[in-house]
């Protein structure tokens, strides 16, 4: 048996380093990540943070004499939306500069429970929360729909 070629090992030693420190670099970029949204009106504005989750949030006095608290609402929910959208489209660009793409994530036929980092880091709570209880009921159902 033949040792192993030093140079060779030395290469992928010096590779991995390199994606272990492009992994730590876009770990930082995405904590740093903040989407910032505002209404059509220009009366709110949302900002929020890497996972989508509110940071900020002003809102114009004057956005109560025009919008009962429903309109009030709903006008939030999709500013923050928008904001959230904006966030994960910089988390995308991260992940497209920093990361290797056959690192971003194992698919169900490699593990079972496979995962996508991409998908993960690209979709609000409320899609990612949509797509669990599919799941859920998949399974509950024995995959059939």
């Amino acid at each position: 048996m033949e040792p192993p070629d030093e140079a060779a090992m030395q290469r992928i030693n010096a590779e991995l380093h390199s994606v272990m420190e492009g992994a730590v670099a876009a770990q930082r970029k995405l904590l740093e990540i903040e989407g910032t949204a505002w209404s059509d009106d220009r009366l709110i504005k949302v900002v929020v943070g890497p996972r989508g989750q509110l940071v900020g949030l002003e809102i114009d006095p004057r956005a109560g004499n025009r919008m009962n608290t429903d309109a009030l609402a709903r006008t939030i929910l999709a500013t923050a939306r928008a904001a959230a959208e904006q966030a994960m489209a910089s988390a995308r660009e991260i992940l497209d500069e920093d990361v290797p793409k056959d690192m971003r994530g194992l698919r169900d036929t490699q593990v079972p429970g496979g995962f996508d980092l991409t998908d993960l880091l690209t979709q609000t709570d409320t899609d990612l929360h949509r797509i669990i209880h599919d799941e859920d009921d998949d399974e509950g159902s024995g995959g059939r729909r």
